[in-house]
Order: C-alpha cells, then sequence, then structure tokens
C-alpha cells in the first residue's frame, strides 16, 4: 500500500512538473507576442514655425535675390497659423497640414549700398491619402515586446496641396560714386495654384513614448500655373508627456523652383500634440 501511495506522489509530481513545462512555454510564446496595434489613430498637431526665407526673381534688369535670417523673421513676423492632422485606419494614412505667415520689412534688409522693404505673404495647404506599404512590430531597432506597442512604418501617399503666394519687394540702391544717381524700384510677385503631389512618410517608434518621423514630397510638375517643382523635407520628433499628449520638435524645408522665382523656406520647428486611437 505504501508503494502504491509512492507511485501515486511520484505521478502527481511527474504531471506538475509537466504543467509547469508547458506553463512556461505558454509565457515565453507571449513574451514574444506583441500587442496588437490600434486598428485607427487621429493625431492633432499645431506648431509654430520659424520659417527663414531665401529667394531670387528674375526681372527684366536682372536677377534679385533677398533673404530673412533668423533675427529679421522675429522682426519682420505679422501673423501666422501652422496646424497638422495625421490619421491612420488600419494601413490606410491621412495628413493635411496647413501653414499661413505674413512677414514684413522695411529698409531693414540689406547693407549699406542696397536696401530692400520687403512683403511677404505665404499660403500652403496639403491634403495626402496613401497606404502603409511596411509596417515592422518592434520599431526599426528594436524587436517586439508584449509591454510596448512600437512600430517601424512606410507610407506612400499622393494628393493635392494648394499654394498662395505673394511678394512685393521695394529696391533702394545709393551708389558710392555720387554722379550716379540712387535708385528704386518695386516688384510684385502674386500667384497661386493647385498641383498634385507625392510623398513617402518613414515613422519610427523608438520608445513607447519617443516617436521619429519624415515626410519627403514633392510636386508642382509644371500642372497648370504650379511651379516646375515643388519639394518638402520635414523632419519631426515626438515625446509623449503623458497618453494623449506630446511635445513636438524638428525642422522643414520647403522650395519652389520656376523660370522666374526660386523660393525657399526653412527652419525649426516646435509644437505640441494630441493623439488618440483604438480598435485593436
Amino acid at each position: 500500500m505504501l508503494r502504491r501511495f509512492d507511485s501515486i506522489g511520484r505521478l502527481r509530481r511527474a504531471a506538475l512538473a509537466v504543467a509547469w513545462g508547458m506553463a512556461c512555454a505558454a509565457a515565453l510564446d507571449a513574451s514574444a507576442t506583441p500587442p496588437p496595434a490600434k486598428e485607427w489613430e487621429v493625431e492633432i498637431a499645431p506648431y509654430g514655425w520659424l520659417a527663414l526665407l531665401h529667394g531670387a526673381i528674375d526681372t527684366p534688369r536682372g536677377e534679385e535675390q533677398f533673404t530673412l535670417d533668423a533675427h529679421e523673421v522675429l522682426k519682420s513676423f505679422d501673423l501666422g497659423a501652422f496646424a497638422a492632422v495625421k490619421a491612420r485606419w488600419r494601413r490606410f494614412v491621412f495628413l493635411t497640414d496647413f501653414a499661413w505667415a505674413k512677414l514684413s520689412a522695411d529698409d531693414e534688409i540689406g547693407d549699406t549700398q542696397v536696401r530692400y522693404d520687403l512683403t511677404q505673404k505665404l499660403g500652403w495647404y496639403e491634403a495626402l491619402g496613401g497606404y502603409r506599404v511596411y509596417e515592422r512590430p518592434g520599431g526599426l531597432f528594436g524587436t517586439p515586446s508584449p509591454t510596448e506597442e512600437k512600430t517601424f512604418a512606410v507610407d506612400l501617399l499622393a494628393g493635392l496641396t494648394y499654394t498662395w503666394l505673394k511678394t512685393e519687394l521695394g529696391l533702394s540702391r545709393e551708389p558710392i560714386l555720387n554722379p550716379v544717381p540712387p535708385q528704386d524700384r518695386e516688384i510684385r510677385v502674386k500667384a497661386d495654384w493647385v498641383a498634385p503631389y507625392l510623398a513617402a512618410r518613414l515613422q519610427n517608434d523608438f520608445t513607447s513614448r519617443l516617436r521619429h518621423e519624415t515626410l519627403l514630397g514633392l510636386g508642382g510638375f509644371g500642372a497648370g500655373d504650379a511651379p516646375n517643382l515643388a519639394w518638402q523635407v520635414t523632419s519631426l520628433f515626438s515625446y509623449a508627456i503623458s497618453e494623449h499628449w506630446f511635445l513636438t520638435a524638428g525642422y522643414r524645408a520647403l522650395g519652389a523652383r520656376d523660370e522666374n522665382l526660386h523660393l525657399t523656406l526653412h527652419g525649426p520647428i516646435v509644437g505640441g500634440a494630441f493623439r488618440f486611437g483604438g480598435g485593436g
């Protein structure tokens, strides 16, 4: 009878060992599986953009160039509004971005011989939609984790941009030689256009709090009144300070190239974002 109890005890211990092994294996499998990604996500992101300006206008008398550095932009900045809305549903992605600014400087740009009075107004809006063509759980440099939802993704997008531009440039030239009279000219350029736009967006979660994304865009293509080429490079970091609120910082460059107008705006971006989603 003692032998029977001893055999039953060994069977129980063996059964417990098997159950413990199966539980450990299940735990290992679970640890290798990341949490399900959100089915949809929306981000609303107002921001500020310190856009430095360099441009050139071709005139009958030759090319006239003008530049606004950071100090001049801050002095001449009048008004501005900037915001972006980003959305994703499964692998379908959407992006809108709006920027409008007015800069003006009276006899504050140039050197001792040439002075410029510059008024620059710029409105820019993009609306893009596309598809997430690649997705890697765990991020570009990480591995899937059961506690962190990290992803590296590549999105391809297409859509339209609307650009409204008005430049008023007053030129005052004070020659060194007295017999040469001073020269005053005023140049006005006003244009707006709707153009097709192609873009690629790379997005990577370094941690559950730190995300980086870069948007590369090309457009214009001479469609209608659009320039021959419009381009964009925007690179942003976002850091979560709570579940839904983020701080953002990065750099943006926008450019347009045409037969008689060359314009480049570039500078740092600082803002915030509210991000929410669900359905995972």
